[in-house]
């Protein structure tokens, strides 16, 4: 009953995540303005103060969801053997999930560019570890599959709220009006609480 419930946490969570991700963060009446979690990274790096760096927003918070749903998948795929084709396809598609903070190739072109980008390959190289330590770990356990869940989704929700919470003032001087956090900011959230609750109970009832 206790696998089922966290099956359904992840897998809900994951969805929200998902759905939330590419729903509008910053909504506005003309399309072009409205942006969604997966644009949000890539549009505000031409702003003056953050391509000066005289900001504190770290970019590479905004990335955090996908990596977070891939890990969800991943670890619920990661269980004793013999596997079945629904655990070979949870882990196919977080492997997918883990390359969405990859950055553009002519960005990392050279040792300069990698080390401006060194936080999103950070985050692409930890999706992609857990799905091949997912496949390679035979039975891992479950309390460490809930520890790494929990920490990685209770990390995500407190670095996207405090990038989206620095970057609100920058994107309202810029639309010159008050600006209230899109319904796919709030899904995103919700969904990595729910990761994050899903984590808590495979650690405490494993």
């Amino acid at each position: 009953m206790k696998n089922r419930l966290v099956a359904v946490l992840i897998l809900l969570g994951v969805a929200l995540i998902l759905v939330g991700y590419f729903s509008p963060w910053v909504p506005h009446r003309a399309a072009g303005l409205a942006l969604t979690g997966f644009e949000i990274g890539e549009w505000i790096k031409f702003v003056p103060e953050v391509l000066s760096g005289s900001s504190p927003l770290r970019r590479v918070d905004f990335y955090w969801p996908p990596v977070v749903a891939a890990m969800g998948l991943a670890l619920l795929a990661g269980k004793s053997r013999p596997w079945h084709w629904r655990d070979w396809s949870l882990v196919v598609i977080a492997a997918i999930l883990s390359l969405f903070p990859f950055p553009l190739l002519e960005e990392i072109n050279d040792l300069n560019g990698i080390k401006a980008n060194i936080g999103r390959l950070g985050l692409v190289a930890m999706g992609e570890m857990t799905c091949l330590v997912i496949v390679t770990r035979q039975g891992l356990p479950a309390r460490l599959r809930g520890a790494a869940l929990l920490l990685a989704a209770g990390a995500g929700v407190i670095l996207v709220s405090g990038a989206f919470s620095t970057a609100e003032p920058i994107i309202e001087r810029l639309y010159d009006q008050a600006i209230d956090p899109g319904s796919g900011y709030n899904l995103t959230r919700c969904g990595m609480l729910l990761l994050a609750m899903a984590g808590s109970i495979r650690l405490v009832n494993d």
